[in-house]
């Protein structure tokens, strides 16, 4: 997240920015689901962010633009075992927010009717975090729906990768559910 001297003269709070996520360096268009946006410019005085699971959310009472060119995000350039300790925990705190989070019916069908496309991705994510299969449904939806096949090698490790961290947050859901504490 940048702070930038020019966004004070923006009427914006913030921008949300696509990344261009990389993997082996490889650019993983199409397993990535690509463009997926989040804030990355902001003014430090108009926008904070609250922690929200395995991010963050933005608090501001200002608009927030769209950036049009991406940033390169290397988010594995520390190997795997970094990526898979991080994860573990991100999941961990991701089911725990699932479990203390979840919104009604209402909430839930006007974010998925919303125009806006991160408002719209954060309802889609939390109405299918309960379906069953979810690891091996979200490989499928990198790997075919998304076309990640088409990214090569790196498209099915980042899948694999992401099905992995599916099952710890569906483990870590099932163990709130049957109050393990662990």
């Amino acid at each position: 997240m940048v702070q930038s001297p020019w966004l004070t003269d923006q009427p914006e709070a913030g921008f949300f920015v696509a990344s261009k996520l990389i993997l082996d360096g490889r650019w993983l268009r199409y397993s990535s689901g690509y463009p997926v946006y989040q804030v990355r410019v902001f003014h430090r005085e108009r926008l904070r962010f609250m922690d929200h699971g395995h991010g963050q959310r933005e608090v501001t009472d200002g608009t927030l633009g769209y950036l049009h060119n991406p940033y390169i995000h290397e988010a594995h350039n520390k190997g795997l075992d970094d990526w898979f300790a991080k994860h573990a925990l991100y999941a961990r705190r991701e089911a725990e927010l699932r479990w203390r989070e979840r919104p009604g019916l209402l909430s839930l069908l006007r974010g998925l009717l919303s125009l806006d496309r991160v408002r719209r991705r954060r309802a889609i994510k939390t109405l299918t975090c309960s379906l069953p299969f979810r690891p091996t449904l979200r490989l499928l939806h990198l790997l075919v729906f998304n076309r990640g096949l088409l990214d090569g090698r790196a498209g099915v490790v980042y899948a694999l990768m992401m099905a992995t961290y599916e099952s710890m947050m569906t483990t870590h859901c099932a163990r709130l559910k049957s109050g393990i504490r662990l």
